[in-house]
């Protein structure tokens, strides 16, 4: 068999060896699924992915804008815009309104149309551009603020300035809507958002600050020891000086917490200076065309009485031609007050910014003109202590015997809001054997009257609740062996008691007929020879029961 194999095996390598000369002539069959995966190998793969869009399809690179007003009577506008088309497509992109007046346009075939208002500037696709535009400047409008040289929209982009050519002090150039500017107001940063802008340029006159009337409300209130107000400050102008600035000061040692802007228009801007006589407020609106100024202050004073009076710090506004200030002053805790100079005034319709949820009832009102200060006179109202501990409930049984001893056991809760005492008198004969607190035996003290004393202590919450268990005895007369009365009493404690609950345990041949006394027998709580007491709201009084008994035999 080997010889065999060997044989098949030399005849196939001759086979191979010879047809090694003749490969060019030689064919192959492959099955057609075969075929097409070589196929398939050797074929470019087509790429049928769609591109990514860039998230934008225009794209305004640099805005920037140029105002020469060196001469008033030629003031030139120019606008310079680089655009980048990012798409595919024609796209168009406002660079001005189209209220804007365009003088000249570079390059001259720049394709810039109106559409929607605005003037567009249309981008072949993929292309970038920049243009110039002239402007036609607006006739220069003269104010009581000052002159407007320019009030224009900027579009959004991703760099935006503004070049101003003049020949003024700077402090006189005022540009509303540039984020920054340069020490000498030639160039200014405008917001990447675009919006509007306006410059002007004001006279030495016109730079100073306006002379200001003022109103000012005050509502004071007490916050235990210490004063906050609430103050809401008018400011009216009276000529044509700026309108963007007020100075305003406390007298020490009011302390501010806050400075909001009320009114409409631009939001104000506060800085504080701390002096000797008390914080100065430099406040700061836009420069804008607006006579009225609106501002809520809130301040905090600590409460310092002398020779029974203290003082309220009124808002004052530096250099005002007039302030008139009205004062709210809700009641003091403790503390009757009333003004020192004046008197309280009829309360009238009360500002909306109070809320409804000031009590007219607790308010007084004044009216002052050009006061700093209103001084108040203080009385002090005396204070009805109230207890520091009552009895929430008392539970006491009492065990009775022929011979007449008695033992007693309570169990007595007592609410109290800080730590303080539990005191009580045992009956005349009366010998305590155990007493405990919240559980945790104790020696009660001993107070001078022969009264035990409890320190109870304040446990986390806003009442505290303790509770007081006590065994003691006490000696009666001997039982009658037929009939008779029974003398009980318990202990009398100062504190107010809500309920007392007290069950008296008689001998079991005895039962209960009658009683006297200032306790009362619960309805069906007469069992036995078990009788239920109770007794409901007293303080300082020992609960005492006369219990008129029987022998049960008798009734057979």
């Amino acid at each position: 068999m080997k010889t065999i194999l060997c044989f098949f095996l030399f005849s196939v390598g001759l086979s191979a060896l010879g047809a090694a000369g003749d490969i060019s002539q030689a064919t192959v069959t492959l099955p057609y699924s075969e075929l097409r995966g070589l196929l398939e190998r050797v074929q470019p793969v087509s790429d049928d992915r769609v591109p990514p869009k860039p998230p934008v399809e225009v794209w305004v690179q640099s805005a920037n804008y140029m105002i020469d007003c060196t001469d008033l009577a030629a003031v030139r506008f120019e606008a310079s815009f680089r655009v980048v088309n990012l798409s595919d497509e024609w796209q168009s992109v406002v660079l001005v309104e189209a209220t804007e007046a365009v003088r000249s346009l570079d390059p001259p075939d720049a394709k810039l149309v109106p559409i929607d208002g605005g003037m567009c500037l249309l981008l072949e696709p993929k292309a970038a551009s920049t243009v110039t535009l002239g402007l036609q400047a607006a006739p220069i409008l003269r104010s009581v603020t000052g002159r407007l040289i320019a009030d224009f929209m900027t579009v959004g982009a991703g760099q935006s300035t503004l070049e101003l050519r003049h020949a003024e002090d700077p402090a006189a150039v005022i540009v509303t809507g540039a984020v920054g500017a340069n020490r000498e107001k030639s160039e200014f940063s405008l917001p990447a958002g675009g919006g509007p802008v306006q410059v002007k340029l004001y006279s030495p006159e016109a730079m100073q600050p306006t002379q200001w009337q003022a109103t000012t409300k005050h509502w004071i209130r007490d916050l235990g020891g210490v004063m906050q107000v609430s103050c809401h400050l008018r400011l009216n102008a009276t000529d044509g000086g700026l309108t963007s600035r007020a100075q305003v000061s406390l007298a020490s040692p009011a302390s501010v917490n806050s400075v909001t802007d009320f009114g409409r228009g631009g939001g104000v801007r506060d800085s504080m200076e701390m002096t000797a006589q008390g914080p100065i407020l430099h406040l700061e609106w836009p420069h804008d065309e607006a006579t009225t100024r609106e501002v809520m202050i809130q301040y905090t004073v600590p409460i310092d009485l002398v020779e029974g009076q203290f003082t309220a710090p009124l808002v004052r506004v530096e250099g005002a031609k007039k302030t008139d200030s009205a004062c709210y002053v809700s009641d003091f805790d403790g503390v009757e007050v009333t003004p020192v100079r004046g008197a309280w005034m009829p309360l009238g319709r009360l500002p909306d910014w109070m809320g409804a949820s000031v009590r007219i009832e607790k308010l007084k009102y004044i009216a002052l003109s050009d006061a700093e200060v209103l001084k108040l006179s203080a009385r002090q109202l005396p204070r009805v202590k109230t207890a520091s501990a009552t009895v929430e409930s008392a539970e006491y049984v009492s065990e009775l015997v022929a011979e007449g001893s008695m033992l007693h056991r309570a169990d007595v809760v007592i609410e109290h809001a800080e730590a303080a005492e539990y005191c009580f008198v045992l009956p005349e004969g009366g010998k305590l054997l155990s007493c405990s607190i919240n559980g945790r035996s104790i020696d009660p003290l001993l107070a001078e009257d022969g009264g035990l004393i409890f320190n109870l202590p304040k446990v986390s919450g806003t009442h505290s609740k303790s509770r007081v268990g006590y065994v003691f005895t006490s000696k009666g007369a001997k039982m009658n062996p037929v009939e008779g009365r029974a003398q009980l009493e318990l202990p009398r404690t100062p504190l107010f008691v809500h309920r007392l609950i007290w069950q008296v345990q008689l001998p079991s041949e005895y039962q209960a007929t009658a009683l006297e006394g200032n306790v009362v027998i619960d309805a069906g709580a007469t069992q036995g020879g078990s009788v239920r007491l109770s007794k409901q709201i007293y303080d300082d009084e020992a609960p005492v029961a006369s219990l008129y008994y029987t022998r049960r035999d008798l009734e057979r």
